[in-house]
């Protein structure tokens, strides 16, 4: 008969009773065995449980205390095993040192390397493997105090007692490593591993090795062996985070990453690595919050620092990544992420001499980064210093030798140092590295439309339009293509169009500008910067722009109102300082001049522009030796420079203090003997009329030098200074039969002339000519000379050599073609001066040319107006003053033509129409 719900209850309550009664007269000693038996089947948690229990019957209990701390730092618990392992010992526990082998790993796994060597200390009672163990395990300790001869002796200890004891193989093979003996190392660690697969130390140690020789796939399998015996293990966590990040292999490193925050909160190198996710996963904003919170946890965290700085570099936060980056380097100054980021934030600030400082740890070691060489070239390019530049770019290409930027880079400092072709086949090759649109295809298009290359421009234009059609930098250089092919209104839409897509792109509201101001509308010209600005309100260019402009309408006071604003805007622009600088001194404001150039000098100390202004204002006031002290700065700055040598040897020079100037210059000579420095000198001594001096120099140069041009041009030179131009002419022979370059022909040909042998002159330069027809300054100057005595069909003739022969044709060479053209009615000159204005509208004899042959054509008031233009370029040149009186008597407006040919003629000073003007005075009056 089944029982009743009563009676049921009435038995389990019997039940409970019993069983709690049995729980109650379980001794500690079986507690101790349940949990030895847990431990045999590898049930480390029920054997803990086990001793715990035992532990509420007998607290003193130190057998249960021992097994607990050892069982604790089976399971990584090593708090609790150091405090368990501590209560044993005042218990009486020893268990033959095994105790002191158990709480010298709790103290070594979490750090506590001092606390180590004080409560783990070896007993002659130990039994030998325990005791060697000891010595291993406090040999790790003096290891990681950098007591690198306590941990030998302790090694020494304990391979005597037990030379095949695993833990004194990790202690020997840290020592070897120690000693930079990676591979030694790394075969001690597999020959531990080989006597205890699972000894964790080991496999912890091996990861690390494998690291530090780089073999990071080995290193990153080695972390995974660690994890498999402790899963939140934080050193192999991070360390194969690390790794992973480094592989960008981001999808792992996340789940490591994950894992280690979670298990560690508020670790600052948990946060960090999370921070340097979040930054390669181009998540700026939660990169910078990782920083923030690890800093806040410990604000000395250096690679949080670090972050930061990339973060706010990368936000745009300049300032505060500035500050970031420059603490992280002040304990780091070899960190190549952190010295590119910074010294490339330093350039964009126009600051080379502090970015050189910041990239010189990187340099001096050993790294083989193309794009630190690359920034090293751009600084040292700044600052003055072209050889060092050249040798950084040459060496950023043979390491990256397909990295578009640094290929960029180089390309356009050989182009700024004159290789135009060199420079612009390596820009070419630089865009076809790229899969994308780039900065460069501009440059290769812009470099195409200086050498008036339109063909090439338009295929370059069209490569570009494929990568980015819409783009307001593609349909800005439309816009150049067009105008470069006399398309006007096309060029206008496309400027147009470009600021449709983006209202502040400042470059094709400048171009529209350009033709607003060639057409005679300023008003307009002001509106298109006033746009930008309404889109952007702190645009610099813009402003300094619309600055300009109120200069050259004569508003001095809006135009310094702006460059106000502007520096108020961007403090640390020091372009526009400089500008604002520039109009204090025009509006004769010596205070705030004199204020704001300090400002700029303590800010920049080691900027070549602000020194040298700096320089100028304190001359300026009567200090001189302050004065010649802060230029002589730039020496410091490239002190193996001799262009900045003879620049200080000038100021010197202006100071008044020539032997200083003497001195300067001799000594950059005895350094490596340049011809910058030697022609320095030379004119030096001219100047002073020391001519014997000079005299003795030169022909020193030639004795030292006897197959090179430079002694006997640089006596050429001392001789016209004597007007002796003869026998100069002779020394220029000698250069030119050292080295057959036209420069030294043309030299030659001018100094002939001068001695009055003047149509002999052009005839030797012409048979030289014919003897190297590849050489075009030569050819330049003979169109020149023929140009100016109405030879202009000979002329054109030489001039169209020229472009067929040169690397690069200057724009000097185009226009005297067109004026050419157009003295001999060829319709060619029309055409090529528009193309020549258009490629660089703010060049007054351009526009001068231009305005001259639609005036001779018939089309006056559009003539007058490229005229008037030129003149506003360059209010000093009377030849464009003479030729805006003509057009003003053209257009009929005879009073103003004569008033503005009284003015020019009141000055006794000589210029090339002067004749001409006298002329077109007397015919109006």
């Amino acid at each position: 008969m089944p029982l009743n719900f009563r009676v049921r209850f009435a038995l389990l309550g019997i039940i409970a009773i019993v069983a709690l009664g049995a729980c109650a007269k379980k001794t500690a000693a079986e507690f101790l065995e349940a949990a030895k038996a847990q431990e045999a089947k590898g049930n480390l948690a029920a054997a803990t449980i086990e001793l715990k229990s035992g532990l509420q019957v007998e607290p003193n209990n130190g057998a249960i205390r021992f097994m607990l701390g050892r069982l604790s730092n089976a399971l990584f618990d090593s708090p609790t095993a150091e405090s368990e392992l501590l209560k044993a010992r005042k218990l009486g526990v020893m268990e033959g040192g095994r105790l002191a082998v158990e709480l010298a790993r709790a103290l070594r796994y979490q750090g506590k390397f001092t606390e180590l060597l004080v409560l783990a200390r070896p007993e002659e009672s130990f039994e030998k493997p325990h005791l060697a163990t000891v010595h291993a395990l406090r040999g790790r300790a003096y290891f990681a105090l950098g007591m690198d001869d306590d941990a030998g002796h302790s090694l020494e200890l304990a391979s005597a007692l037990d030379s095949q004891s695993p833990d004194v193989m990790v202690l020997a093979a840290v020592l070897k490593a120690g000693q930079l003996d990676f591979d030694g190392a790394l075969r001690l660690i597999s020959k531990a591993l080989t006597l205890d697969p699972r000894h964790f130390d080991a496999r912890q140690y091996k990861a690390e090795l494998l690291r530090a020789q780089g073999q990071i796939d080995d290193a990153v399998v080695a972390y995974g062996d660690v994890l498999q015996l402790n899963g939140l293990d934080f050193r192999a966590l991070a360390g194969r985070a690390a790794l992973l990040l480094g592989q960008k292999k981001l999808d792992a490193a996340e789940k490591d990453i994950e894992t280690l925050n979670k298990a560690y909160p508020n670790n600052p190198r948990a946060l960090s690595l999370r921070g340097f996710l979040q930054l390669a996963q181009l998540n700026l904003k939660a990169a910078l919050e990782s920083a923030q919170l690890a800093l806040k946890n410990d604000p000395t965290y250096s690679a949080a620092k670090l972050i930061a700085g990339l973060a706010n570099r990368g936000l745009g936060a300049n300032a505060q990544a500035e500050e970031y980056l420059s603490k992280f380097l002040a304990a780091n100054p070899a960190s190549l992420n952190a010295g590119k980021a910074l010294a490339d934030l330093l350039l964009e600030n126009n600051e080379p001499a502090r970015a050189l400082a910041v990239l010189r740890p990187i340099l001096e070691g050993e790294q083989e980064d193309p794009r630190v060489f690359a920034l090293a070239g751009d600084a040292s390019m700044r600052v003055g210093d072209t050889e060092s530049a050249m040798m950084w770019f040459d060496k950023a290409v043979s390491v990256g030798p397909k990295n578009a930027q640094v290929n960029i880079m180089r390309a356009l400092a050989k182009m700024s140092l004159g290789e135009s072709e060199g420079g612009l086949e390596e820009l070419g090759s630089a865009v076809a590295l790229s899969e994308h649109a780039t900065s460069t295809d501009e440059m290769l298009i812009l470099a195409y439309l200086s050498r008036n290359e339109i063909d090439r421009a338009t295929k370059a234009l069209e490569s570009l339009n494929k990568r980015a059609p819409d783009s307001p930098i593609t349909l800005n250089l439309e816009g150049l293509v067009l105008l470069a092919k006399a398309d006007q209104g096309g060029a206008t839409k496309a400027f147009e169009n470009a600021l449709q897509h983006a209202p502040g792109f400042y470059p094709a509201a400048l171009n529209l500008a350009q033709l607003d101001i060639a057409a005679g509308q300023t008003d307009k010209a002001k509106e298109r910067f006033e746009g930008v600005l309404a889109a952007d309100d702190t645009n610099l260019l813009a402003m300094q722009a619309l600055a300009d402009i109120e200069v050259k309408t004569g508003k001095l006071d809006a135009a310094i109102t702006l460059l106000e604003r502007a520096v108020k805007s961007s403090p640390k622009s020091l372009a526009t300082r400089l500008a604002l600088i520039s109009l204090y001194d025009a509006a004769g404001q010596k205070e705030k001049t004199r204020a704001m150039v300090e400002e700029a000098l303590s800010a920049n100390p080691d900027d070549p522009t602000v020194i040298a202004l700096a320089a100028e204002v304190q001359l300026a006031r009567g200090s001189a030796d302050q004065a010649v002290a802060t230029y002589s700065e730039l020496l410091r700055i490239s002190p193996n420079s001799d262009d900045i040598a003879v620049k200080v040897a000038e100021f010197q020079t202006k100071a008044g203090m020539e032997q200083q100037a003497e001195a300067t210059l001799r000594g950059a000579i005895a350094k490596k003997r340049s011809s910058t420095a030697q022609i320095g000198l030379v004119s030096f001594l001219v100047a002073q009329d020391r001519i014997e001096d000079a005299t003795t120099f030169a022909r020193q140069v030639q004795i030292d030098q006897p197959k090179a041009p430079l002694g006997y041009v640089l006596e050429g030179e001392i001789l016209e200074a004597r007007k002796k131009y003869v026998e100069a002419a002779a020394a220029y022979e000698m250069a030119l039969n050292n080295q057959p370059v036209g420069v030294f022909a043309v030299k030659r040909y001018f100094a002939r002339r001068r001695s009055g042998d003047v149509d002999g002159a052009l005839v030797e330069l012409q048979k030289w000519s014919e003897q190297y027809p590849g050489d075009s300054t030569a050819r330049a100057e003979i169109g020149n000379d023929l140009l100016a005595n109405g030879h202009y069909k000979a002329a054109a003739e030489s001039y169209e050599a020229v472009l067929k022969n040169a690397k690069a044709v200057s724009l000097s060479v185009l226009n005297n073609l067109a004026l050419a053209y157009h003295a001999v009615k060829d319709k060619r000159g029309r055409d090529l001066a528009t193309t020549s204005y258009r490629a660089k509208p703010s060049s007054a004899t351009l526009a001068d040319t231009l305005g001259w042959i639609l005036v001779e054509d018939g089309e006056i008031q559009q003539g007058l107006e490229h005229i008037k233009r030129a003149l506003t370029l360059a209010p000093q040149n009377q030849d464009i003053g003479y030729h805006l009186a003509f057009a003003l008597a053209k257009s009929g407006d005879k009073a103003t033509a004569r008033a503005t040919l009284s003015k020019l003629l009141e000055s006794k000073s000589t210029f090339d129409t002067r004749k001409d003007a006298e002329e077109l005075l007397r015919e109006l009056n």
